[in-house]
């Protein structure tokens, strides 16, 4: 993760094409194939899918918390 938030700061610190180039190609040379594959997703606007909807994790812990759901 830190190789990844050190790629995403060196693609944010320039607007060269060729440095942005060069700080993926090196990332993806050190980096396993997954986290390969995360990072150019991630870069490429895809979004991770909650586990979950909001609604039913609002339900669980309402009922985890032992609370009315208006307080919640």
């Amino acid at each position: 993760m830190n190789a990844f938030a050190e790629l995403y700061r060196q693609l944010d610190a320039t607007t060269k094409t060729g440095e942005k180039s060069t700080a993926i190609v090196e990332f993806l040379k050190r980096s396993s194939r997954d986290d390969s594959a995360w990072a150019v997703s991630l870069l490429m606007g895809n979004r991770i899918r909650p586990p979950a909807k909001t609604k039913l994790l609002r339900e669980w812990a309402v009922q985890r918390a032992g609370i009315s759901d208006w307080l919640f």
